[in-house]
């Protein structure tokens, strides 16, 4: 899904979303979910380097 959408639609869902998740919270609940999402993050890219390394490995021993 949102592989599909232009940076223009998400940067407007991830703002919409930033809004929405921060309606009604604190300064110091605010913070405790960026450090959560900033995790993620940080998951999120050791999962993609983990699989480009995969990949790389299975077409070079395909290739050999």
């Amino acid at each position: 899904m949102l592989k599909d959408c232009s940076p223009e639609e998400l940067s407007y869902l991830s703002t919409s979303f930033a809004v929405a998740i921060a309606k009604g919270q604190d300064i110091h609940s605010l913070r405790v979910l960026c450090s959560f999402f900033t995790n993620v993050i940080a998951t999120l890219n050791v999962i993609i380097n983990q699989q480009a390394l995969i990949d790389h490995h299975r077409h070079r021993r395909f290739d050999e």
